[in-house]
């Protein structure tokens, strides 16, 4: 499960640091296509958005439940400075609907581009 599926959400757990529902979406894909890239983004984050609206969060989560949701974005490659600004957009979108919203790196840092 990755970014390219938007029907599903790729992880899903609570986090142990900060007890936060936390929806992770893996990115595996370089920026080449960013246009591309920001569709399936803007899918995966719709899919991500009726999963919680829905209610299926707490089907699949209950203890959840009452717990700030936090969907996170861990990328393998580097965003360019226009996608950088796109999910920036998205983190203050998110936020203004009361949900949290973090990307980052891979723990072992983003991999350069073939």
């Amino acid at each position: 499960m990755t970014i390219e599926d938007d029907r599903v959400v790729d992880s899903l757990g609570i986090s142990k640091l900060d007890r936060k529902a936390v929806l992770l979406i893996s990115d595996h894909l370089d920026w080449e296509d960013e246009e591309g890239h920001v569709r399936l983004f803007e899918r995966k984050i719709s899919c991500y958005l009726d999963f919680i609206r829905s209610g299926q969060i707490f089907e699949s989560l209950p203890d959840a439940v009452g717990f700030p949701i936090r969907i996170e974005l861990v990328q393998q490659y580097k965003p360019s400075e226009s996608a950088l600004r796109i999910l920036n957009a998205a983190k203050q979108q998110l936020g203004e609907m009361g949900y949290e919203f973090s990307f980052h790196p891979l723990p072992a840092g983003y991999r350069r581009p073939s």
